[in-house]
This record gives structure tokens, C-alpha cells and sequence, in this order.
């Protein structure tokens, strides 16, 4: 009911039949942030488009293919004979059914498409000002790069951004901090050495009495009398027990040191030296940040969350490339600290090359992609090339597996690790913000997909097929194109029900994460190590959303951790020229969805949300599956030939490429018309009076009323909502806003947002408890003569057979 919806009640994308609680829209946002709600939304929205397409295009097409068509004897058999290739040259006249079919297609997906863009825009500006965002510093935080040196001072940046309503709270020049975030790396790896080297001479002791109790040569139970801090150890190992590592080697003031060639010294008391030192150097640096350089850019914060907004969409200076202001979307763990005073061409530099480094893996990629197709393909290869008819004597059973799972297997380890190697080639951009990191990730990744995963692969899969008309007669190779092409579809059509399957019951088993689990019994020694084995497994969006928008483009998984297979373009493309792709959509999505709602509710870890951007740029990828579907069947109209060996569908052909610019002036107009609204609170929202000249603060009333009032404008702000558009209002309310605004707007003062090596603390050595007690004869020991060093032995105990038991969270870890 969209009254209901109206007047807030949540959207049910979550429940279900089982009698598990049902989950509202507004709690999946509170749990699980803005991007795991749109997610389960696009699944929901695939299953909206493909569901009514499926209810009128399967009924009508598969009789009109099937009745009168080639059939066996025309060379076509089995799922063909449901497809556009099993149409008669004597019925070309059907083929006007293809296209009007063709145009619904494209209408209904425009349609949902500039629905749910609506309903984004809607959702993001309730987000915007919900009573969860109102205390964050964030809010009202802008980063300001590529500053000119004559404007680099904190008055003047001051004076310049109080023209925005309610003026300025605070400036903050960034300084080059790389020295001691280079630091800090070191530190945390020393510790981790450390903590390492510890907890193996606790186990060493451990095991060394557990023998000589064995042997009788000790009492059970263990002899505190007489012992010295510091020593606890000496019971039970000789001083030649304990591990020592060789430092390295400095020949010569111009000369690279050499690792492992020096003197050989204790393990622990070393990394003890060492973080102690790099603990005084740290805290020495942290007290004297101030006089480091200023680098070109600034983090400016408001007094009221519309200035930033508003100083986002305005130009900061009549030079290009300079003063590039953008909105801190969370906290300063979502920035990259190293680039956010990167220049200007050196980002364009490195953007060109990781490009061209994503170019040329395309193209390697691109032989063992093609292989899979031709995989699926056998029964063709065998009449192109007759070395190859020996396959013909294998058992059914065995053409099965080459031709359907065999190359679905091959494809999912091939790009097993792209994502990986992807993410890790983003980085390097130079982007100053990891939310821009996964919206880079999931513009390329899903274009990686769609060249390899479609294109190749639909073009290897039909290369067998049409060698075969080369090589037997080069003029019949427009008739066997338009016959051989749509068989693309077949590979499709094994790979999406076998993903559908296995991805779904190996996130339900959680295999990898399973296998993952295990494999810490025999690599894991450290509490620390087996609490990080314990962690959900994180999900990407920069990695999730495209493979989704690919199964309608292919994908690959790595279960439950990253990534599933899908096809939305697929089922786009082919759902004219294989309308039983569509049925295989509708069971692929549904499973996913009935999954993901528990993975993503009860399992997975989310580090990075892009607070919804990533639903947009989704969104318009579908847009690539329809222009795919078109060129295709533009392609096909004028290849069909009548019984006349004639062209007979030229009309089809041609109205099918206006439908085809008319898609894309659409998508354009669309984009035009919403994108401004994508990220940003308009300005129409804000009703609120302006600030006494010279006022640099919002007062209490001044904020009250202005997000009360921006809740009630926001129910009237989209004209023509359909009812599919008021659904998603009560997914999110901006709770008592009277009674917490002020509070938090304060509470937001006190946090600022700087570089985190500014804010680090020195990590805790968190080590096992024993019944030795050596773990807490460590600890006091450390306390003693190292008066910066912190050790722990909270939530962690030794078991039997010295094993590591991890039974609660790290010292002084916060969630």
C-alpha cells in the first residue's frame, strides 16, 4: 500500500515463510549500511524485470520458434529448437513478433530503470539527514586537494568557504605525514614478530614440562618458589632454546644493507629494542606534527551539513584542476591518506598506466577465456577439425561434462583472482578515498567481465561453427552466422544453472570460508592469528555489484567472500533470440536472493559502504545489456535470409536501430535529469532562515527546524512516484531529529578528522594464558624495563598441547 508506505512502514525484502522474524528496510540500514539494503533491492529489481518479460515473452516466442521451424532436419535440434535459430526461411513474416517483443523488453527495463532511480534518490537524501548521520563529522567535511601555495593558509581558506550558509567551524591543512605512517608499518609488523616470538617460547615451555612430567622428572604441579622476573622460562629451556634472528649488515654509508649476514642476538629482546624505539620515535613525531610541511590540500568543516554539499557543486577557482573539493563520505578510515595531497597530473599519470595495465590483462585473459567457449562447443570442433573425431567415441556422459561443466570450472579459476589483482592495481590510482576505489573497482571489473565473459566467450563458442563455413563455402557465411550465432546462448545456459546451484549451497555451507577455518590449525600460532581466522568474511561492493549485473554478463566466485557469478545482460541479450534464458533467470536470481538476504544479514562484513553510490552506477550498466541485445539483433535482422536466399527482415532491422538511439538518448536524458541528485541534498530542501550576518554557528532552533522540515518536504519532493516508488520511503526515518539534533550537532565538534597516524596508539602484545604463569611473568617483566611496550593475556588461553585458543576479542578492540 503505498499510503502505508507513505507514512513509513518499511519494505519486506527480507522476510520470509519460515517463521524467522521479518527484517524491515530501516534495520537492514542500522545492521548492515545503505549498500547492503540496495543490493538485496537489485536483486529484488532483477527479479521485477525479468519475472513479467518471462510472463510474456516465454509463452509467445517459444511456439512461434518452435511451430514450423528448421528442426532436425534443417540441422537444428535440441534447446536450438526453441531459439530464433529454429525459425523457417519460409516464416521470415514471424520475425516482426521478435522485434515487437524486443522493443517491450527495452521499454520495461527503461521504465525500472528510471524507477528506481527515483527511489535511490529519495532513499539517499533520507539517509542524508537520518538521525545516524546527523553526529557524524563527516557530514559537514569537505577535502579540499590541489590548493595554489598563495591560498594554502587556514584564515584565508576560512574567509573563502564562510559565503556558504551558516559559515565555517574549523580548517585543517594537511601536512606530509608519509614519514610516519612508514613508521607506524613498521611498528605494527615488529609487533606482530614480537607477539609471535612470545607466544612460541610460552608454547616451548609449556611442551618442555609437559615431557618431563611425562618422565617423571618434575611435579605436576608447577614450582613458583624462587623464581626471578623476567625468567619464568629458565625452568624449563636453556638460554639456546630461545629463537634469535640475525640483524642485518651495513658495509658502507652508500652501500644497501644486508639482511641475515649480521650478528645473531636474541628474537624477543630485539623486537623488544626495536618497538620501543620506534614507540618513543612515533609519539615523538605525533607531539611535533604541527611543524611538518603543509601539503596542497585542506579538510574544511561546516557548521551546517548543506554549506558542504553546497561547496561540493560549486567551482573553487577560475584554474582548472585546482581546488577540487569533494565530501568525506564516512570517517578518516575511508581516505587514503598517502594520495589526498597526490597533484593533479600525477593521479592522470597513474590512471593512464593502471589502465593501460587493465588493458593488456584484458587481453592476456583473453586466450584462456576463448578456450573455455570452444570447450563448449566439441561437438563442432570435431567436424572442423577431424584430428579432434576421435572425441565422438567418448561417452555421452563425457561430451556432457566437456561441453557444459567443464568450461564453466575452467572460467571460475581463471578469474578466481582478478578481483585481487584488480583492487590492488586501483590503489595505485592515486584515488584519495577507498569509496571511489570500490566505485573505480566496480565500473572496470564490470567491464571486464562483459568482454570476457560475453564477448569472447559468445564469439569462441560460434568460431567452430563458422571456420566450418569458411573453409566449406565463403558465400554462405551470412546464412550460418545468423544460424550459429544465437547457439552462444547454450553455453549460458549450463553455466547459469550449475552457478545458480553450487554458489548458492556453497555460501549456505560456506565452504571457503570452511576451508579458510581450517587451514588456521596448521599456519595460525598467535591469539591474534586465530581471532582474524574467526572474522566474517568481507564482501566488496566494488566486486559484488557487477558480477550480479553480468549473469544477465558472467561472473566467477570465490563463495561467500566476494563475488558470485550472475547474469542480468545475458538475460537481456538473449532473452529474444533464447527466451528459456529467462526462466533460468528467475531460478538464478531467486536462489541468490534467498541466500544473500542470509549471508549478507547473518555472515558477511562490510568495511567499506559507499553510502548507495554504488546502486546507480549499477543501474546504468544495465543499460550495456540492452544496447548489446540491440546491436545483436540489428546484427541478425540482416542476416536472415528467406527462402529466396534474400534479405527479409530490413524493416525490422532498421527500426530496431532508431529503438536503439532512442535507448541511448534516453539513458542520457535520464542521467542529466537525476545524477545531480545521486549525491548531493539540493538546495530546494532547505527552508531553514539564514544566519544573522557574521553568525558562524546554527542555533538550536535553527536546526530543529530545519530537519523537521526537510523530512516533511521530502514526501512531496519527487513528482510521479508510482507505487513502486513509495515503497521505499519507509525504509528509512530520521528518528527523533527534535530531541537529538543538538546533541549530536555538539557531539560532532569534539571529533575531527585527521590523518590516522596522528591518532595511532601503540598496539598491544596479546599473548596466551598458561598455567606456567609465563605468560603474566612476561607481561610484568615488559611493564618493568620497557615502560612503552603494552602486553596483554585477556581472552586468550593455552590449551592442551600448547594450542592457542582465541575465545573473545583483542585488547582494547573496538567493533
Amino acid at each position: 500500500d503505498p499510503n502505508a508506505a507513505r507514512q513509513g512502514d518499511s519494505p519486506d525484502i527480507s522476510g520470509s515463510d519460515t517463521g524467522e522474524p521479518k527484517i524491515s528496510g530501516k534495520e537492514i540500514i542500522a545492521r548492515r549500511g545503505l549498500d547492503a539494503y540496495l543490493f538485496l533491492r537489485y536483486l529484488m529489481m532483477l527479479l521485477k524485470i525479468f519475472i513479467p518479460l518471462a510472463t510474456v515473452i516465454v509463452p509467445v516466442l517459444i511456439p512461434v520458434n518452435l511451430t514450423g521451424g528448421r528442426g532436425a532436419q534443417g540441422g537444428v535440434s535440441g534447446l536450438d529448437q526453441l531459439s530464433w535459430t529454429n525459425v523457417s526461411p519460409t516464416h521470415t513474416d514471424r520475425y516482426w513478433v521478435h522485434l515487437v517483443l524486443a522493443i517491450l523488453v527495452v521499454v520495461w527495463v527503461c521504465r525500472i530503470a528510471r524507477t528506481e532511480l527515483l527511489c535511490y534518490t529519495r532513499l539517499r537524501h533520507r539517509w542524508l539527514i537520518s538521525s545516524d548521520r546527523l553526529g557524524r563529522t563527516s557530514t559537514t567535511t569537505i577535502l579540499v586537494t590541489d590548493i595554489p601555495r598563495s591560498l594554502l593558509d587556514v584564515h584565508q581558506l576560512h574567509t573563502l568557504y564562510s559565503i556558504y550558509p551558516h559559515g565555517v567551524r574549523r580548517v585543517s591543512l594537511n601536512r606530509d605525514h608519509s614519514k610516519l605512517r612508514q613508521c607506524i608499518r613498521k611498528r605494527d609488523q615488529i609487533a606482530l614478530l614480537l607477539e609471535h616470538a612470545e607466544t612460541k617460547l610460552i608454547q616451548k615451555a609449556y611442551l618442555s614440562r609437559a615431557r618431563r612430567v611425562a618422565k617423571r622428572l618434575t611435579s605436576e604441579a608447577p614450582d613458583t618458589l624462587g623464581r626471578i622476573a623476567g625468567s619464568f622460562w629458565k625452568q624449563y629451556l636453556n638460554a639456546e632454546d630461545r629463537e634469535k634472528v640475525r640483524l642485518p649488515t651495513q658495509w658502507g654509508v652508500w652501500m644497501p644493507s644486508i639482511l641475515w649476514a649480521g650478528k645473531s642476538v636474541d628474537k624477543i629482546d630485539h623486537y623488544r629494542t626495536e618497538l620501543e624505539l620506534l614507540n618513543a620515535e612515533i609519539s615523538q613525531y605525533q607531539a611535533q606534527s604541527e611543524s611538518q610541511a603543509a601539503s596542497t590540500s585542506a579538510l574544511i568543516q561546516f557548521n551546517h551539513p548543506i554549506g558542504a554539499h553546497m561547496a561540493c557543486q560549486a567551482l573553487q577557482h577560475l584554474r582548472p584542476h585546482t581546488m577540487i573539493a569533494s565530501q568525506v563520505e564516512e570517517s578518516s578510515e575511508s581516505l587514503i591518506w598517502e594520495y589526498i595531497s597526490m597533484r593533479w597530473w600525477e593521479r592522470y599519470l597513474r590512471a593512464i598506466v593502471v589502465s593501460g595495465v587493465i588493458g593488456a590483462l584484458i587481453v592476456l585473459c583473453t586466450v584462456p577465456v576463448a578456450f573455455t567457449g570452444l570447450l563448449s562447443q566439441v561437438s563442432y570442433l570435431t567436424t572442423v577439425f577431424p584430428r579432434l573425431s576421435w572425441l565422438k567415441e567418448l561417452p555421452a556422459s563425457t561430451i556432457a561434462l566437456l561441453q557444459g561443466v567443464l568450461p564453466a570450472g575452467v572460467l571460475a579459476a581463471v578469474m578466481i583472482l582478478l578481483p585481487l589483482i584488480l583492487y590492488r592495481l586501483l590503489l595505485q590510482q592515486g584515488t584519495h578515498s577507498r569509496i571511489a576505489v570500490e566505485l573505480s573497482m566496480q565500473e572496470y571489473y564490470f567491464y571486464f567481465l562483459f568482454i570476457q565473459l560475453f564477448l569472447v566467450v559468445s564469439v569462441s563458442s560460434s568460431l567452430a561453427a563458422l571456420l566450418n563455413g569458411f573453409t566449406q563455402d565463403f558465400t554462405s557465411v551470412a546464412g550460418m552466422m545468423a544460424q550459429n550465432l544465437p547457439k552462444a546462448g547454450n553455453y549460458f545456459f549450463s553455466y547459469m544453472i550449475l552457478q545458480a546451484m553450487s554458489v548458492s549451497a556453497a555460501t549456505l555451507l560456506q565452504l571457503g570460508r570452511l576451508i579458510f577455518f581450517l587451514v588456521g590449525f596448521l599456519l595460525d600460532t598467535t591469539a591474534r592469528q586465530k581471532w582474524e581466522r574467526r572474522l566474517e568474511p568481507e564482501i566488496r561492493w566494488g566486486t559484488f555489484f557487477p558480477v550480479y549485473t553480468n549473469l544477465a554478463v558472467i561472473g566467477r566466485s570465490s563463495p561467500g567472500i566476494r563475488s558470485y557469478p550472475r547474469s542480468h545482460c545475458i538475460g537481456l541479450i538473449y532473452s529474444v533470440v533464447s527466451p528459456l534464458i529467462l526462466i533460468l533467470n528467475i531460478i538464478t536470481f531467486s536462489l541468490f536472493l534467498a541466500v544473500q538476504r542470509y549471508n549478507i544479514l547473518k555472515l558477511a562484513r562490510f568495511d567499506v559502504d559507499t553510502g548507495g553510490l554504488v546502486y546507480p552506477k549499477a543501474i546504468n550498466q544495465l543499460f550495456v545489456g540492452l544496447y548489446v541485445m540491440e546491436c545483436y539483433l540489428i546484427g541478425l535482422f540482416f542476416l536472415v535470409r528467406n527462402e529466396h536466399d534474400q534479405v527479409a527482415c530490413i524493416g525490422q532491422g532498421i527500426i530496431m536501430i532508431i529503438v536503439t538511439f532512442l535507448t541511448a538518448a534516453y539513458q542520457v536524458l535520464l542521467n542529466q535529469a537525476l545524477q545531480p541528485l545521486f549525491k548531493h541534498l539540493p538546495v530546494v530542501l532547505i527552508k531553514t532562515e539564514q544566519p544573522a550576518h557574521g553568525e558562524s554557528k546554527a542555533s538550536p532552533k535553527t536546526w530543529q527546524n530545519f530537519f523537521k522540515r526537510i523530512i516533511n518536504e521530502l514526501d512531496d519532493v519527487v513528482d510521479g512516484v508510482t507505487e513502486e516508488g513509495t515503497i521505499i520511503e519507509g525504509s528509512l526515518d530520521s528518528g527523533d531529529m527534535d530531541a537529538k539534533a543538538d546533541a549530536q550537532v555538539e557531539d560532532s565538534t569534539s571529533v575531527i578528522i585527521q590523518d590516522q597516524g596522528l591518532m595511532a596508539e601503540p598496539p598491544i602484545i596479546w599473548l596466551p594464558q598458561d598455567t606456567l604463569e609465563l605468560s603474566k611473568d612476561a607481561i610484568e617483566h615488559t611493564k618493568t624495563v620497557y615502560t612503552s611496550i603494552v602486553m596483554s593475556d585477556e581472552n586468550a588461553e593455552l590449551g592442551e598441547k600448547a594450542a592457542v585458543h582465541a575465545y573473545g576479542d583483542p585488547p582494547a578492540f573496538t567493533k
